[in-house]
């Protein structure tokens, strides 16, 4: 009795499976030529000079390091708003404001353009990055004159 049952429960687990794996495979196709026919006419209007960037990084000689542990949870409205109350700055003048996580691994770079904050994120598999050492948090500027 037992074989039985387990018999065609298994068969019947089988056939779902089968059945999932047909179904992720027409969404991942399907998902593919939506991605390829939005990525076409992207170039096309691109090529064409009928779309502005949607990104645009202003350059700028303004960096600031902000020195300490970040929360790497932390988003755009968040990070803003520790510019503004911990480090005495305004965040929305254009300049470029670097957090790093606790492990070291992950960096985020907050920036403001003439459209609004652009939130970059990094994520080494392998080491950390090089980071000024302090237990306070506090900005370091990376300016071309602040030596």
């Amino acid at each position: 009795l037992r074989r039985e049952l387990y018999g065609q429960r298994s068969e019947r687990t089988r056939r779902l499976i089968e059945q999932l794996e047909l179904e992720l495979e027409e969404l991942v196709t399907s998902a593919t030529e939506d991605q390829l026919a939005a990525a076409a006419a992207a170039s096309a209007a691109y090529r064409s000079g009928g779309v502005d960037q949607v990104i645009t990084v202003v350059p700028t000689d303004r960096i600031y390091l902000c020195c300490g542990a970040t929360d790497m949870r932390r988003g755009i409205n968040s990070l803003a708003r520790m510019v503004q109350q911990v480090l005495a700055l305004n965040p929305h003048t254009g300049a470029i404001f670097c957090f790093r996580g606790r492990k070291g691994h992950i960096i985020k770079i907050l920036a403001h353009d003439d459209q609004g904050f652009c939130l970059f994120t990094k994520r080494l598999t392998d080491g950390c990055f090089a980071w000024p050492t302090t237990r306070d948090q506090v900005a370091v500027s990376l300016a071309k004159g602040s030596r």
